[in-house]
């Protein structure tokens, strides 16, 4: 039985006209297709987030393999990603909560070297980590000051 990973966007967004929701089924499921009285080639619908979607399958070997490469390389991504916003979402609710010091000693060169290792890999463009970085160094020194001067 085929994986439940193996959608990707450039074919999601490929057969972004075929997108369809269904109810939810535990696996994928082969159907033909049928346009008015043609029958076309058999299609897949999987589940991915409650949504299905629907594309052909590819005929050849290194299509297939790119696919597979492609669904493992688009969750590891989404891991790594999230690991990068839950680091920034526990630096400003920490920040938020007042303790400066432990932001500044602990929290932000995490999340800097984060969003390092997130630009080497390609997850984000390296302007966009240095502007995060940027925009999270001007709240700690205003939110320290606030603290100084209240």
């Amino acid at each position: 039985m085929a994986s439940k990973l193996r959608v990707t966007r450039a074919l999601f967004r490929q057969n972004a006209r075929n997108v369809i929701l269904k109810e939810l089924v535990d696996d994928v499921y082969y159907q033909p297709i049928v346009s008015g009285r043609v029958e076309t080639t058999p299609c897949v619908f999987l589940q991915l987030n409650s949504f299905f979607y629907q594309f052909t399958m590819p005929n050849i070997q290194s299509a297939k393999k790119r696919q597979r490469q492609n669904a493992v390389r688009r969750e590891r991504n989404r891991a790594a990603r999230s690991v990068v916003r839950n680091r920034i979402k526990n630096l400003l609710k920490t920040l938020r909560a007042g303790d400066v010091e432990k932001v500044e000693k602990e929290l932000f060169p995490n999340v800097c070297s984060a969003l390092d290792r997130a630009a080497n890999r390609g997850l984000w463009h390296k302007n966009n980590t240095s502007r995060k970085k940027s925009r999270l160094a001007k709240l700690i020194v205003k939110v320290k000051a606030q603290n100084n001067a209240g």
